[in-house]
């Protein structure tokens, strides 16, 4: 029943929202959207995406990185031989280099994907190819 009230609840505040925003969006696209950005900035969504990956999402995931590696650290000071703590410190520090894996490899295959793509095409996809 609680599962059922929690639902209800996150659905009324989603349609809330919806119906709240939809004038504002209709009154936007009617009169033209003019870009954040200014002239200077991304054009197309795929500019726009690159942008957000690479100026926004992996400068914080880089500092996240960071500040797991030396929490891990830390636990691995703070065990002092105790089997149990050196376990949760060894399984911590494994699944942040598991994490900063995937993260690094996301980038590299679609810098690769990118690249390929570019190559492909003799840079003729706009606002991908530079």
């Amino acid at each position: 029943m609680k599962y059922l009230t929690t639902f209800f609840a996150h659905g009324l505040v989603c349609a809330a929202f919806v119906l709240l925003l939809a004038p504002a969006v209709a009154g936007a696209t009617s009169h033209g959207l003019q870009n954040p950005f200014g002239s200077g900035g991304p054009t197309t969504l795929m500019e726009f995406i690159q942008i957000v990956i690479t100026d926004v999402i992996l400068p914080i995931a880089s500092v996240v990185v960071v500040i797991a590696i030396i929490y891990t650290g830390f636990l691995f000071v703070a065990a002092r031989g105790n089997a149990a703590k050196l376990e949760t410190a060894r399984t911590a520090f494994v699944w942040t280099v598991i994490g900063t894996a995937v993260l690094l490899g996301s980038w590299v295959i679609a810098t690769a994907i990118e690249g390929t793509l570019c190559e492909i095409t003799n840079n003729n996809i706009p606002g991908l190819c530079n």
